[in-house]
């Protein structure tokens, strides 16, 4: 898996469907962001189950979903600013791997 294709991928769809506005900042992105975190705490409230996904007027929907948009919005402000997202989360895989057991602290 390669993220950074992925990022250009989903930034270009972004672009033709009119989703990215060419200024858009960090702030912006990161406000799109929180909007879905919250759509996720939507679903859990109506009670749906975190793995559920279910079709609603012909949308998909459930946490899964939610989850998937918070990604593609991050991936999307990363190609459209060209950030090696993929080369930052190997980065990271790598020094997590280095971690001591915290017995699920975060």
């Amino acid at each position: 898996m390669n993220f950074n294709r992925l990022a250009q991928e989903i930034h270009a769809n972004a672009v033709a469907k009119g989703l990215n506005a060419p200024d858009e900042t960090l702030i912006v992105a990161l406000g799109h962001v929180f909007d879905e975190l919250t759509e996720v705490l939507d679903e859990q409230e109506a009670g749906h189950d975190v793995a559920e996904i279910y079709v609603k007027h012909g949308k998909p929907e459930g946490v899964p979903i939610e989850l998937a948009d918070i990604i593609i919005r991050v991936l999307s402000y990363c190609g459209k600013e060209s950030i090696d997202i993929d080369s930052a989360i190997r980065a990271k895989m790598k020094f997590n791997a280095t971690r001591t057991y915290e017995g699920g602290k975060l």
